[in-house]
């Protein structure tokens, strides 16, 4: 067997030829003998088993590569004397791609490690469920901004493409002169729906003014390159709409307890409570202008997102069908998920519905 591995092998692997045809013996239930090739090919087999087990990615791929390392090893040194060069060259592929995998997630780790003291405090407080190397994902793309007292960060009415996270401080939402709430430490400003599964990456009309009450620190993020992060990365979306569903119960509770606790409001409850359904149909509107902006169509899927938040919100049809009409659409054109008049169009989104029905 040595001799015909010989002949098909490349000069340089000729000295190992002898080393991994030796014959290792076995126990007689097992068998008669085993050769070092087999051995390494049993174990590809036992790593890429155990690498299934594993939920740890990194330690999935550093598992799933030394299989393939081991499957090289015994297609080129195959016992029946021949190189099996078709899973050789394949294995190698794997060992490339993985070692590519492997160094991305090496560098996520070591920038995960020198957090500053600051940024692990913004993880713990706000982001705990949010894996370290996801955090760090998600700072790459964030930028902190510091503001005095005072300070106005968004002008009910202006274009915004950016979502942020309140890391410390407080910002009153002002609605026509009547603040509505405040943001607190942990709370997501601007994320236009992104908790509802909304991929808005332009900007969208902010419904109020936001004014500083204290010196406050935001983490600003690009709404279009957050949302490119989290379609390449599925647990950092998992552990961000999680983030984002709690804070939109933790906004409901604070203004329940403002309504039910602050003397200033109680005595103008219906001029506040008409400037917070105001302010709640103003980001409605800005939702829906985002996401069909100059389209003549709708898809299922964003009207899926759109029927989500409303539920969330609870956005009556009454409410809906007066923001579709600032938009420029019905409620039957909605329904039917294009704009009547537009041939083109109205022809595209048959062929889609079609193809997806298939």
């Amino acid at each position: 067997m040595a001799s015909r591995l010989q002949s098909t092998l490349p000069p340089i692997a000729l000295p190992l030829t002898s080393f991994f045809s030796r014959l290792i013996p076995l126990p007689s239930v097992l068998g008669t003998s085993i050769s070092v090739a087999e051995v390494f090919g049993h174990l590809s087999f036992i790593l890429m088993a155990v690498s299934y087990t594993l939920d740890d990615l990194l330690s999935l791929r550093v598992l799933a590569t030394a299989g393939s390392l081991s499957m090289t090893v015994f297609t080129f040194f195959h016992p029946h004397g021949r190189v099996l060069w078709l899973p050789f060259r394949w294995n190698c592929l794997f060992i490339f791609i993985n070692a590519i995998q492997i160094t991305k997630l090496l560098v996520d780790e070591i920038r995960a490690s020198r957090l500053t003291d600051s940024e692990k405090e913004v993880r713990e407080r706000f982001l705990s469920d949010m894996e370290g190397a996801d955090y760090a994902r998600l700072l790459n793309i964030c930028e902190r901004v510091d503001y005095e007292k005072g300070a106005v960060v968004m002008r009910q009415g202006d274009e915004n493409e950016f979502m942020s996270l309140v890391t410390e401080g407080e910002i009153a939402c002002v609605v026509d002169g009547v603040e509505t709430y405040k943001l607190n430490d942990g709370n997501f400003v601007a994320e236009a729906a992104l908790h509802a599964g909304a991929k808005v990456r332009g900007s969208v009309k902010s419904s109020a003014t936001l004014v500083t009450t204290k010196p406050t620190s935001v983490y600003k993020m690009h709404r279009g390159q957050l949302i490119d992060l989290l379609e390449a990365n599925k647990s950092l979306k998992k552990s961000l709409q999680n983030a984002l569903s709690w804070d939109i119960v933790q906004k409901l509770k604070s203004q329940r307890h403002r309504l039910e606790t602050s003397e200033h409001v109680s005595e103008n409850t219906r001029k506040w409570t008409g400037r917070r359904n105001l302010q709640t149909g103003e980001r409605y509107v800005a939702l829906l202008e985002a996401m069909i902006g100059d389209s003549p169509t709708i898809s299922a899927e964003e009207k899926s997102v759109v029927d989500k938040y409303r539920h969330i919100h609870v956005i009556d049809d009454r409410r809906h069908t007066d923001a579709l009409a600032r938009c420029g659409w019905t409620e039957k054109e909605y329904e039917e998920g294009c704009k009547a008049g537009d041939a083109a169009a109205s022809e595209e989104h048959a062929i889609l519905a079609g193809q997806s029905r298939w």
